[in-house]
């Protein structure tokens, strides 16, 4: 988990950032990042969509 593309659901404006500058844009805890974005992929909440930028093959392997 290297690179976090974080979206912002309002504007739709994204950036690529690491988990710590996620947590801070966001305002989502790092745990609960990793949680999410382990299980599905993504960590979607009203503001913000954070997904793993890592290629599927990799995330699954």
């Amino acid at each position: 988990m290297d690179y976090l593309m974080v979206i912002d659901n309002a504007t739709g404006h994204r950036v690529l950032v690491s988990l710590d500058l996620a947590e801070q844009i966001s305002g989502i805890q790092t745990d609960e990042i990793e949680s999410a974005v382990s299980d599905c992929g993504c960590c979607n909440s009203i503001d913000f969509t954070i997904i793993d930028t890592r290629p599927a093959k990799d995330a699954v392997d």
